[in-house]
């Protein structure tokens, strides 16, 4: 098999699955939001899909930021110890998280 196909299945069959994720967690949010949108907006589609749309990238743009904030915090952290202490404790730190969460 093709090493690129055999990846592009294989991220494929880890992605469906954690799907049921997002669902899970931002579903009901996403379902509250939608219904808080006004009456007007509701009944027109495109204006519908703008106000879904806009809330859909702030949520991104917040995860992203998170992620790059959490980035940053942890390279300044790691880069300051020795790299073999700093990959230690990294491997460390994702093994509890995969423990606890």
């Amino acid at each position: 098999m093709d090493p690129l196909l055999f990846q592009f299945l294989t991220g494929v069959t880890l992605g469906l699955p954690t799907s049921l994720h997002c669902v899970a967690m931002c579903g009901g949010i996403m379902g509250a939001l939608g219904v808080s949108a006004p009456a007007s907006a509701r009944k027109t589609g495109r204006f519908y899909a703008l106000h879904t749309g806009i809330i859909n990238m702030g949520r991104i743009t917040t995860y992203a930021l998170a992620g790059s904030i959490a980035g940053l915090g942890g390279l300044g952290a790691v880069s300051a110890l020795e790299q073999s202490t700093g990959y230690l404790l990294l491997r460390v730190l994702a093994g509890m998280t995969l423990m606890f969460v």
